[in-house]
């Protein structure tokens, strides 16, 4: 049973990766390969260039990452139980937080959580980018030495 989850999981993210890509190697500024191959991977699998150009944008890389599952889409206020929203903010790491500005009975809770919060990346202090291009090392079995 917990095969076929990891499974579904590899085949929605490859499926993801595959549509990032098909995007990717439209930008103008995205060489093309040669003999036919993409610079960026090719059918859903990822190389670094790929993370690369898809973390050059902090806010598409994060799409990316709830779109695979990896970071949550939604993120309930541990305050006021209201859904939070993703606010920008310069003093994380990821340039993003969650953040409540509703509340109960008039009354902003103001609560706030990582966008980490739950998931994967919790207590790296790694960049997204960086976790995303150690993460596809490791799974491309490169000795620890190249990494």
């Amino acid at each position: 049973m917990v095969e076929l989850s990891y499974h579904n999981m590899a085949q929605s993210f490859s499926t993801v990766v595959k549509a990032y890509q098909d995007e990717i190697k439209k930008w103008p500024i995205v060489p093309k390969g040669s003999l036919g191959h993409s610079i960026v991977g090719a059918g859903g699998l990822p190389n670094q260039l790929f993370f690369g150009f898809l973390f050059s944008d902090n806010d598409r890389g994060v799409k990316f990452l709830q779109e695979c599952g990896l970071l949550k889409r939604e993120m309930p206020c541990s305050k006021c139980s209201s859904n939070m929203s993703l606010w920008k903010s310069e003093r994380v790491i990821d340039n993003l937080r969650w953040k409540c500005g509703k509340g109960k009975r008039g009354q902003r809770c103001n609560g706030t959580q990582s966008l980490r919060h739950s998931s994967w990346f919790t207590d790296s202090k790694l960049t997204l980018l960086e976790i995303m291009l150690l993460t596809h090392d490791i799974m491309q079995k490169k000795p620890s030495k190249d990494i």
